[in-house]
């Protein structure tokens, strides 16, 4: 993860044990799966750019796009410049 000219926030999420022990995974990976899920209904709402959002994440755009996908976020929103920067256009 980049994270070398941020600050880094925790956040504290509380959910009932009863809810997450039905959660099939999610015990063990539920901050990444709250982290991820956070992120993306940003990206879905566009207050963060898919670039920014897989740099947060980690994970190139294309696993980003990939992971959208996968959970039915439409997502076609992509800003001109960000796209040439990404191809070494710009």
């Amino acid at each position: 993860m980049q994270y070398s000219d941020s600050v880094i926030v925790s956040v504290t999420v509380a959910f009932p044990e009863d809810l997450v022990s039905h959660l099939p995974g999610a015990a063990g990976d539920l901050a990444v799966e709250v982290r991820m899920a956070a992120v993306l209904e940003w990206v879905r709402r566009g207050l963060l750019s898919q670039g920014r959002a897989a740099d947060v994440l980690g994970i190139d755009r294309a696993e980003l796009l990939d992971e959208l996908g996968r959970r039915g976020i439409e997502n076609a929103v992509a800003d001109l410049d960000e796209l040439r920067r990404e191809a070494g256009l710009g």
